[in-house]
Formats: C-alpha cells, sequence, structure tokens
C-alpha cells in the first residue's frame, strides 16, 4: 500500500467552502455527475503512477448537500487514488445540491484536464438536458461548453415526443417560444397506383415496339425478295394472296 504523501494541508476555510481530506468511503461518484462518456484506464494509470511517486495532485471537487460529498470534478483522481490503496484524498468541499455539482462538472473539464471527445460532449448535453429541459438550448450550450447545434440535435433526438414547444428560460431569466421545428422536405412521388399504370404503359409501349419492329423486318425481307424473283414467281406469289 502506498502512503499519501504527509505534506496536504490538513484544512483551510474559504467562503462557501474548505479544503480537506476527505475519506474516499464517503465520495458518491454514482450521483450522475460524471459527463465523461467512459472513463481513461491510462488517465487513471497516469495518476496512479504520479501519486505514487510523491507528486500532489490538484485536490478534487465535491458538493456537500447536508448529507453527503457528490463528486463533481476529479473522477480519475479518485479512481487513482482507490487503486494504490489510499484512504483518503485531498478535497475542495462546496456547499450544493447534486444540481449544483452537475452545474459545476459539466464546465469543469472544459479548461483542464483531460481533453473531451465528441462523445463526452454529447453527453454533456443528455445530461444537462435531463436536469434542466426548460432551459435554452444557448443556455444549455455555455453551461456545457459545447455549440448551440448539438444541443438542439440532442434536444431533438431524446424528446422526440416530448413537449418541446414549451417556453424555454434564457440566460437574462426571460421564457420564450421554442423554435418550430422545420419539416423534412419529402420526395414527390407519384401514388402506388399511378406507378403501376406507367409501369404496365412502359411494358405495352416496349411490347409493341417489338412487334413493329418484327414487322418492319418482314416487309424489308420481302422487298428484297421481289426484286430479285422472276416474273413467273412473283405470279405465282400473287396469286396465292
Amino acid at each position: 500500500m502506498v502512503e499519501e504523501p504527509q505534506s496536504i494541508t490538513r484544512c483551510e476555510t474559504r467562503k462557501n467552502h474548505r479544503m480537506n481530506k476527505i475519506n474516499l468511503d464517503l465520495i458518491n461518484s454514482r450521483a450522475g455527475t460524471q459527463i465523461r462518456a467512459s472513463i481513461s484506464s491510462e488517465t487513471v494509470d497516469e495518476y496512479a503512477n504520479a501519486m505514487t511517486a510523491g507528486d500532489i495532485m490538484p485536490p478534487v471537487v465535491v458538493f456537500h448537500d447536508g448529507n453527503e460529498y457528490i463528486l463533481a470534478d476529479g473522477f480519475h483522481r479518485v479512481m487513482a487514488a482507490t487503486r494504490i490503496g489510499w484512504k483518503e484524498i485531498r478535497a475542495e468541499v462546496k456547499k450544493g445540491t447534486k444540481s449544483d455539482a452537475l452545474r459545476f462538472a459539466l464546465s469543469a473539464n472544459t479548461t483542464h484536464g483531460l481533453k473531451r471527445t465528441n462523445a463526452d460532449k454529447r453527453r454533456s448535453a443528455e445530461l444537462a438536458l435531463a436536469e434542466w429541459p426548460d432551459l435554452s438550448d444557448r443556455e444549455l450550450a455555455r453551461i456545457c461548453g459545447v455549440g448551440n447545434q448539438l444541443v438542439s440535435q440532442t434536444r431533438n433526438e431524446l424528446c422526440e415526443s416530448h413537449s418541446s414547444q414549451q417556453p424555454r428560460l434564457g440566460a437574462d431569466g426571460k421564457k420564450r417560444k421554442a423554435p418550430k421545428k422545420k419539416k423534412p422536405k419529402q420526395e414527390n412521388k407519384e401514388p402506388t397506383i399511378i406507378n403501376d399504370i406507367i409501369d404496365d404503359s412502359s411494358k405495352d409501349e416496349y411490347e409493341d415496339n417489338e412487334a413493329d419492329q418484327c414487322e418492319s423486318e418482314a416487309l424489308t425481307q420481302l422487298r428484297h425478295w421481289w426484286a430479285i424473283a422472276s416474273t413467273d414467281d412473283r405470279k405465282k406469289f400473287l396469286g396465292e394472296i
């Protein structure tokens, strides 16, 4: 078991939050505030090696709602500390709810830590929409640090049958009507019965053309025979008609 560095400050009191050592067993990392699509095992290994070497990592961030410590930032560090057998970890403790923790988590990795993937950004939009469905796409995009189009697309995909036309709350606190969805353009298709008629007509026309072609070839052959036939053969032919 690796010994945790003893140089960590025990407690630093600040406004609305404090720095402290938190027992890892008390940290709730499954409250729905993990904005990553998946945990990077390579990053966990890297942090675990750094901790083993004695490097002091930045404190994780937790929100205390009066009952539990909800992890908002530092999921890879918590996993690394657990992997090498630490019992405690340095943490910045803030007062707030799970919703506050999520809001913090959504913006935490936009400026530091492991770079977010497109899947991470998509998950951020999904979590934000689930937590604040009445907020505008623009405001949710600002909270998540993603583009408006991603939030709008994710909302449409997740809430196709939801009351998406309800007013949404903007950053200024005002409610505005949701933009109307544009109906996808439909290709102009003839009714099936018309297509069948056209197909049948085409078939009949093809058969007629084929018959005309056979008739034309027969006439050509007849003209050629008439040109080389003798007078008696011509009379005999006319008599048989």
